[in-house]
């Protein structure tokens, strides 16, 4: 019995090693993921921006009233 419990006990040991790494991984992950969301946001911005200007410029000169000459 004593060799029973102790080839259990090493089997926990064991798990709870693969536990840790397994919980490690899953946070270096999250982290990787996180960057790369940021990443894509500051990619983005700038194109969003200069899409921005250009509708509020296109709204502004259709609403531009013609000059007398």
């Amino acid at each position: 019995m004593d060799d029973r419990i102790q080839e259990l006990m090493e089997v926990i040991k064991e798990l709870r090693k693969e536990n840790e790494d397994l919980r490690n991984e899953n946070e270096s992950l999250w982290f990787m993921l996180d960057e790369i969301r940021a990443s894509d946001v500051d990619e983005h911005a700038e194109t969003l921006n200069k899409a921005l200007e250009e509708i509020k410029l296109e709204f502004l000169m259709k609403n531009m009233k013609p000059v007398d000459a």
